[in-house]
């Protein structure tokens, strides 16, 4: 996929609409390049959806120069910018900014599972939850993962459990829970 912009998607009416509210990825490898994927959403029931931005299971991505903002899910896992889990993800020049999510866990911008990951030269931030709920102490999750940050600016909050991550020549602005 290259050079457009991905907007709108809201919750269905049956169990699909739980996942990638923007882009749904499973079992297969796709190249993103130049987009825009913002203001979708993925919840059903309310309490439940993750990938409000994109959603990868068992998959890998290759992406570069995307812009993933304005996201938003409602599942315990979250993941409102991105969820991927059983992936390898690889993110080149990418801004992760202002997604959420309603869930028990938050992870507003990110929540990843059993994956192998690169992320660099890109930015990730301002990645919560409404207004009304405390404020968000994991924009993004990591567990049993593998990967590394490198040259990003990151101006959220990271959990992670059982997990590798290197970071090298990385801007962070928030607090990081081991």
């Amino acid at each position: 996929l290259d050079g457009f912009t991905l907007t709108g998607a809201s919750p269905g009416s049956d169990e699909l609409s739980a996942f990638g509210g923007g882009i749904y990825i499973k079992a297969t490898n796709p190249t993103l390049k130049n987009l825009i994927i913002e203001n979708n959403s993925s919840f059903y029931p309310m309490e439940q959806g993750v990938g409000g931005g994109i959603y990868c299971e068992s998959g890998s991505i290759k992406a570069s120069n995307l812009k993933i903002r304005k996201n938003i899910c409602g599942g315990t896992y979250g993941g409102g910018g991105i969820y991927a889990a059983n992936s390898n993800i690889i993110l080149d020049n990418c801004e992760i900014t202002k997604n959420c999510t309603w869930g028990a866990s938050f992870r507003g911008g990110l929540y990843f599972s059993n994956i192998n990951f690169l992320i660099e030269n890109s930015k990730i931030e301002y990645n919560d939850q409404p207004d009304w709920l405390p404020p968000n102490p994991t924009a993004i999750g990591i567990d049993n993962s593998v990967g590394s940050f490198v040259n990003t600016i990151i101006n959220d909050s990271i959990r992670f459990m059982n997990s590798n991550i290197k970071f090298n020549k990385c801007i962070i602005n928030g607090v990081i829970y081991p």
